[in-house]
């Protein structure tokens, strides 16, 4: 019943949005034949044509300049980083633990209370966003690879400016229920000219928070999650200036390194982290109104490691993509046309051992390594080779018109289509095993000869596991188009608009209406109220699709060492993938704002709503198919709500900056990830929280919820070459939600009938937040435009001891200090 109405409420919502853009356009186009305001006195004026429209308040918008990007801080060298001083943006409680401080892949946030996976990602108009399994975390999984939702890593050097678009978004943007980022890469200079950067911080540098009960066993580590020791390193180089007076080309290379040395097995062995951006751009000036340019990205990302108290272990997890992109832009009498052209391909591999060997440590002393951890086996190999493809072609067209004066009303047209097609592969090319159940062998026996699974005179291991070879591939074209106006109206701004997106994978036509409305209330463009009605739809998951290739599982065995292996037969209770057309989750979003210029500042208040639909989640079902496996799919069940209360004041004099931003947000999420089940089942499922029975899928969400935040940023040029920027940050107290072992009788009877038990989940606080990040810098003017310029970052700059997350004793890093330095040439 409450799905229905929710779905009811939905549908009407989307009427009501096809309905205001329909109030709009048919008033205002007669209006602008009339040339008469609808019950006014008002004396007509003579038209005056404008040469420019001005440009509809950026309301959601927040975009970080090359100076903006010089000037903040930056931790580990990735786009993400400068989100932090966003507000309505938050990241996960782990993205910056004590724990894993050698880490340096881009992390996850989270944008006006959409998941991490949510948002999209664009390199100069196009998407950077990943379409296969970016929720993926655990890179020790048997069947699946780690993902992430960016394709390539962009080094912060090839960025010239970072657009965040968190609500009010054009209907030129889609694929998202959370928020767009945009990436504008930088362009060759006008003049030979080059720049070389280095940037390091290392454990020795870094204050490291660790419960004291865990010490030991954190400087002893022997596995990926934790890391008391390493070393990081930035690099950069580029190289631009003019081949003629109409071309630039540009070259540069960005390098981003850890080391991370661990101690498995009391043998020291070295992870490393390395990611590298090498890219390469053309632009051409065809004639004083069109423009070429044309860009190829190389980005590969290697990660080292172990398995987890593992012999023998080593793995590389290996991703490559290559992007080729292109956009003409041409400018004529009728207005601005793009048309864009992109090639990209992505590979994800994994190269380890073929099988996974569990042997007893007291079965001889061949395989006895488990006893340095005490452990009564010896665990050695891996789970084999996967590899994970995505190819795509991508064209765009857009136009926008110059702006089009009509007595009182200026409109400015905004339109543009899109296709793309993409061919993903998912392939396990050898069949692996996992052996396992030893059993011990007395003197004068031996093994087979190239029996890998057997030493002789101590121990077999008589059962497998098997994880047969399989795999599967999948093409989807996608197409969307969009219409939107910018019309003016007295004191009115006006932009409706509409994007249609279709698939043929889940064969879904989406229609996305968008609306934003603003009033400049005294007509001086000082005081503006705004009003926004919006509908975003996400991006469909091929990985739904390609997890079809995991075949079920087997095992077989052998009653000795002698004995050949059993054929293979299924286990019990088999789980298997299906796939199965869904409804694309979309979300519903209402908007109020204000904005005033006052004393040359601009002060911002908005309010944002969202609730957010036909979310994916994962569901077993609970019958088995004609094969007798259980199937698992994604489902629909997901949903969640978002509110949000933002303010914002900005104020630029002399050499000096202050921006200061605070936001409210409330969260209630059924699900973090496509990867939580939520079967029908569980979307009546009742507990009790907060002195309250509510259903369970209304609890607060269990990250990216930090109630307030605020940002408090503050640059300065100083004498002697000297700039400074602080940027002050505080996160009220984290909420963990956790459940209890004492469960609770409702003796009221408010449910069913009584004396019905629920579980209870309570509320345990992290305290607030409250840190400090410094950049210093000092710039020495050279000879003949050359220049070297000192960099100091200093992070949590009071060494505040934060706790964080849903597991005790964890922290985020105290202070930690970075040193760069740039040559400009």
């Amino acid at each position: 019943m409450t799905f229905s109405i929710i779905k009811s409420a939905n549908n009407t919502y989307l009427k009501l949005l096809h309905g205001c853009i329909l109030l709009i356009f048919i008033p205002l186009s007669v209006f602008a034949d009339s040339g008469q305001l609808p019950n006014t006195d008002m004396t007509m004026l003579p038209t005056v044509v404008v040469e420019a429209t001005k440009p509809l308040p950026e309301s959601g918008i927040t975009t970080l300049n090359s100076d903006d990007i010089k000037n903040l801080p930056n931790k580990n060298g990735t786009l993400t980083d400068y989100l932090k001083v966003v507000p309505g943006v938050q990241f996960s409680e782990q993205a910056d633990t004590s724990y894993q401080a050698g880490e340096i892949e881009p992390a996850n946030v989270s944008i006006s209370g959409g998941r991490g996976y949510e948002n999209n990602f664009l390199i100069d108009g196009i998407s950077n966003s990943s379409t296969l399994d970016p929720y993926a975390l655990k890179f020790d999984d048997t069947h699946i690879l780690a993902g992430n939702p960016q394709d390539i890593y962009l080094s912060p050097s090839l960025i010239k400016s970072l657009t965040i678009l968190d609500h009010n978004i054009s209907a030129r943007y889609g694929n998202f229920s959370g928020g767009a980022i945009e990436a504008e890469t930088i362009d060759p200079a006008s003049k030979p000219s080059g720049e070389i950067s280095y940037r390091t911080t290392r454990d020795n540098w870094t204050k490291f928070y660790t419960h004291p009960d865990e010490e030991e066993d954190f400087q002893n580590a022997d596995r990926t999650t934790r890391q008391p020791h390493f070393d990081k390193h930035n690099a950069s180089f580029h190289l631009s200036g003019p081949i003629n007076n109409s071309q630039g080309l540009l070259f540069a290379y960005a390098l981003n390194y850890s080391r991370i040395p661990l101690t498995p097995f009391n043998v020291k062995e070295i992870q490393t982290r390395r990611s590298e951006n090498y890219y390469l751009k053309h632009v051409s000036e065809l004639s004083t109104d069109t423009t070429l340019k044309t860009s190829f990205t190389y980005a590969p990302y290697r990660a080292k490691g172990f398995l987890n108290s593992t012999m023998n272990s080593n793995f590389t997890n290996v991703s490559d993509t290559y992007a080729l992109q292109s956009m003409l832009e041409t400018y004529n009498k009728n207005g601005t046309f793009e048309l864009k052209a992109a090639i990209k391909k992505n590979s994800d591999k994994r190269e380890a051992p073929d099988h996974f060997y569990n042997w007893k440590s007291t079965y001889g002393e061949t395989k006895d390594w488990g006893r340095l951890i005490g452990s009564s086996s010896s665990n050695e190999g891996g789970f084999g080779e996967l590899i994970r493809t995505e190819q795509s072609i991508n064209l765009q067209g857009h136009f926008s018109s110059n702006p089009i004066v009509s007595h009182l009303l200026e409109t400015q047209l905004k339109s543009g289509i899109e296709y793309e097609h993409i061919q993903a592969k998912y392939n396990r090319p050898n069949t692996v095993y996992s052996y396992g159940t030893a059993k011990v062998l007395g003197a004068g026996d031996f093994c087979n000869q190239g029996d890998q699974a057997c030493v002789s005179e101590e121990q077999y291991l008589s059962k497998r596991i098997v994880y047969p070879a399989g795999s599967s591939s999948e093409r989807v074209n996608f197409f969307s188009g969009y219409l939107e106006l910018h019309e003016k109206f007295y004191r009115f701004t006006i932009r409706p608009g509409l994007r249609i997106d279709y698939d043929d994978l889940m064969k879904n036509i989406n229609p996305a209406p968008r609306l934003l409305i603003s009033l400049d209330i005294f007509g001086d463009d000082k005081s503006t109220l705004t009003f926004g009605a919006n509908r975003y739809y996400g991006q469909d998951l091929l990985a739904a699709k390609l997890r079809g290739a995991i075949q079920p599982t087997e095992s077989s065995t052998r009653p000795d060492q002698l004995t050949e292996w059993s054929d293979p037969i299924k286990l019990s209770y088999t789980t298997v993938t299906k796939f199965n057309t869904l409804e694309t989750p979309y979300s519903d979003e209402l908007t109020f704002g204000f904005r005033q210029v006052l004393f040359s500042s601009l002060f911002t208040l908005d309010y944002i709503y969202r609730q957010n639909e036909d979310q994916l989640a994962k569901e077993t079902n609970p019958d088995l198919n004609p094969s007798g496996d259980h199937e698992i799919t994604l489902n629909n069940n997901g949903y969640s709500e978002y509110k949000s209360y933002r303010l914002g004041w900005k104020k630029q004099w002399g050499r000096n900056s202050l921006t200061i931003n605070a936001a409210y947000e409330k969260v209630t999420s059924s699900n973090e990830s496509y990867y939580d089940t939520l079967d029908d089942g569980d979307l009546e499922d009742y507990v009790y929280h907060d002195g309250e029975l509510k259903l369970k899928t209304d609890l607060p969400r269990e990250d990216y919820s930090r109630p307030w935040t605020a940002n408090l940023i503050y640059v300065t040029d100083l004498p002697y070459g000297f700039s400074f920027t602080n940027t002050t940050r505080y996160q009220s107290r984290y909420r963990v939600i956790a459940k209890t072992n004492e469960p609770k009788f409702d003796t009221d009877g408010d449910l069913n009938t009584k004396d019905d038990q629920y579980f209870v989940y309570d509320e345990v606080s992290q305290q607030s937040a409250l840190t400090f990040d410094w950049k210093i810098s000092w710039t020495k003017a050279l000879v003949n435009n050359h220049s070297i310029e000192l960099n100091l970052d200093i992070f949590n700059v009071f060494n505040r001891k934060i706790p964080i997350g849903t597991e005790d004793n964890t922290y985020r890093l105290g202070r930690q200090y970075w040193a760069g330095l740039t040559y400009k040439f």
